[in-house]
C-alpha cells in the first residue's frame, strides 16, 4: 500500500509539473512591452492556449479592441467568429474603413485565424484573401450595391438575401484588461454575457 500511495504521489507531481512547463512555456512567447498590436498578440497567444474547448471547435476568432486614452488599460474581447463578414463598395483598398465589424488586421496563430478592426491601418489584399480562404467573404452586399442584384418586389426570390447575422448566447466571450506600460501583465474574465468595462477585474500594474 505504501509503494501504490507513493507512486500515486509521484504521478499526481509530475503531471503538475509538466502543467506548469507548459504553462510557462507558451508565456514565454509573449511581450514585455508594446503598443496595441502587441497587447492584441499576447491576448491572442494566450486565449489560444486556455480555451482549447473552441480553438478545437473553430478556426476563425473576432477581436475587439477597446482603448480608452484616459485609462491605464486596453479593454480587449475574444471571440469566435460564426458570421458571414460582408464586403460592400464602400471597403476599397487602401483606405481607411470605417466600419468598426469589418476587419483591417490579422494575425495566424498556429493555424487559426484572429481578425481585428484597426483603426490606423488601411484595407489590404491580404487580409481579404485570408476571410476569403477561412470561406468567411460574402459578396451579396457588393452586387447589390453594384446594381448586379436588385429588389425585385415582384419575385423576391429571384436574388438571394444578405446574410444574417445570429446570435449563440451559449458562446462564451474573453475579456482581457490589459495593462498598457506592462502588457504581459493582465485579467481575463470568461463569460457569454455582457459585463462592463467597469465591474471588470483591473490587473496591478505597478
Amino acid at each position: 500500500m505504501i509503494i501504490k500511495f507513493s507512486n500515486n504521489k509521484m504521478a499526481v507531481f509530475l503531471l503538475l509539473s509538466f502543467i506548469f512547463i507548459k504553462c510557462n512555456t507558451y508565456k514565454k512567447e509573449m511581450l514585455v512591452k508594446g503598443g496595441e498590436s502587441q497587447a492584441i498578440e499576447n491576448c491572442i497567444i494566450d486565449y489560444y492556449h486556455t480555451n482549447k474547448k473552441y480553438i478545437k471547435e473553430y478556426d476563425n476568432f473576432y477581436i475587439r479592441f477597446i482603448d480608452d486614452e484616459k485609462s491605464n488599460y486596453y479593454h480587449i474581447n475574444v471571440l469566435p467568429q460564426r458570421n458571414k463578414i460582408s464586403i460592400r463598395m464602400r471597403h476599397v483598398i487602401d483606405s481607411i474603413v470605417t466600419d468598426e465589424f469589418f476587419p483591417t488586421n490579422y494575425k495566424l496563430y498556429n493555424k487559426k485565424l484572429f481578425m481585428w478592426y484597426d483603426k490606423d491601418k488601411t484595407l489590404q489584399k491580404d487580409i481579404l484573401d485570408e476571410l476569403d480562404k477561412n470561406k468567411l467573404l460574402d459578396s451579396i452586399w457588393l452586387r447589390y450595391d453594384l446594381g448586379i442584384y436588385k429588389d425585385d418586389w415582384d419575385n423576391p426570390s429571384k436574388y438571394p438575401s444578405p446574410p444574417t447575422i445570429t446570435i449563440d448566447e451559449t458562446i462564451e466571450g474573453v475579456d482581457y484588461i490589459v495593462c498598457k506600460e506592462k502588457i504581459q501583465i493582465f485579467t481575463r474574465v470568461k463569460s457569454n454575457r455582457y459585463i462592463s468595462y467597469k465591474v471588470l477585474p483591473k490587473p496591478k500594474c505597478n
